[in-house]
């Protein structure tokens, strides 16, 4: 009243705040309280709000609450990998409030702003900055396979579980899903191998907070802080809720296999974690336990005469997916005289595979004219 401006200024509760049935304000906004209404034209648009992201396999997608004046043209998507220094990245036109981002990279954080923009190109204060950060979990391998594996006998492979994203992996449990044979350490520490059908019960994780702004006391906070890389040596944290991977560490898992019996055997090894991608990480495990076998002709005859040393074979065969080691030894004596001579005592059949033993009769000069049993005998 003193300069005699009797305008209501911004801020006012006048503003928009006329009989609704009144006639709109020459600036097309709502009636104003009062004789002398505020022109809107010359105020910015108010600051967009509720800015948040989705993770996808290759992008993140940006949405945020419309902001509801009339004359809006225009949105300013800001960007950095500092929220102190965001530069203009691109602009989403009225009313569009989605952006979707396929320059991010989820091992670095990136943040993000936003501002509106008028018919009057007025230009409103920025939003609160969004950080988009999250954990990416990955394997080292995209299955283990441990090919064939003689029955009873142990062997163990190695996979790694990585943290490619940029936020602290929480991995709720890790463990075999099926008893067929294979088992999962780390350390030492042997991991439960058992289906959650079966009657596991898996503690619930909490969900990702995704696309969490600055607070309302205009307080830039970001999502999170990897309090962790204090301690690089410190690759992996177990606690009692499960693993803690922190950004570009690893987690070292041993898939160890046993049976005893013979066959095909597959399952799963699974991860739990917060990852908002691939919250259940599933790692195929196979393999083939096998054993050697074998198989002889189990009578032979050879006719010869006297003084007439001759060779015949005998066909080893090895059915069995196992290399087959084997001992002979003959048993052929007639009266002092062994007539069955063996080139070779030991051999090996690989897997599926046969060979022949040579064998040669001996001392037909000192034997009548006669049959004789003689005898091979094998140990495997």
């Amino acid at each position: 009243p003193g300069t005699g401006d009797f305008h209501i200024q911004w801020g006012s509760p006048a503003i928009d705040g006329g009989n609704p049935v009144s006639p709109p304000a020459p600036d097309g906004t709502a009636a104003d309280m009062g004789a002398l209404y505020y022109d809107q034209t010359l105020q910015p648009p108010n600051a967009p709000t509720g800015l948040s992201f989705i993770p996808t396999a290759d992008h993140v997608i940006l949405s945020w609450t419309a902001n509801a004046e009339a004359d809006l043209v225009n949105y300013i998507i800001y960007s950095g990998t500092s929220a102190d220094t965001l530069d203009s990245l691109t602009l989403v036109m009225a009313p569009n409030t989605e952006y979707q981002d396929f320059s991010i990279n989820p091992a670095i954080p990136l943040y993000y702003q936003i501002a509106a923009v008028d018919t009057a190109d007025l230009i409103s204060d920025r939003s609160a900055v969004l950080e988009v950060s999250y954990p990416v979990i990955a394997a080292s391998s995209a299955s283990v396979e441990f090919g064939s594996v003689r029955f009873l006998q142990s062997t163990d492979q190695s996979i790694f579980l990585y943290n490619h994203g940029s936020l602290t992996l929480n991995i709720d449990s890790i463990y075999v899903q099926a008893d067929v044979g294979f088992s999962a350490s780390i350390g030492g520490l042997l991991l439960q191998t058992i289906s959650p059908s079966g009657g596991k019960t898996m503690p619930p994780i909490e969900p990702l907070n995704l696309g969490r702004g600055a607070s309302d006391t205009d307080q830039i906070e970001p999502l999170s802080h990897n309090s962790g890389k204090e301690n690089a040596n410190e690759i992996l944290s177990v606690t009692r809720e499960g693993f803690i991977i922190t950004p570009g560490d690893s987690l070292e898992i041993t898939i160890s296999f046993t049976s005893a019996d013979t066959g095909s055997f597959t399952t799963n090894l699974v991860a739990q974690s917060d990852d908002p991608l691939t919250g259940v990480l599933n790692v195929p495990l196979t393999a083939h336990a096998v054993a050697p076998e074998i198989e002889l002709v189990r009578t032979m005859s050879v006719v010869t005469y006297l003084n007439n040393d001759i060779a015949f074979d005998v066909a080893v065969q090895n059915p069995g997916g196992y290399p087959l080691d084997y001992t002979v030894t003959a048993d052929a004596n007639y009266f002092g005289f062994e007539w069955l001579a063996l080139t070779q005592t030991t051999g090996s059949i690989p897997p599926y595979g046969n060979a022949d033993l040579l064998v040669n009769t001996a001392s037909t000069a000192d034997l009548d004219p006669a049959g004789y049993n003689g005898y091979l005998y094998f140990n495997t």
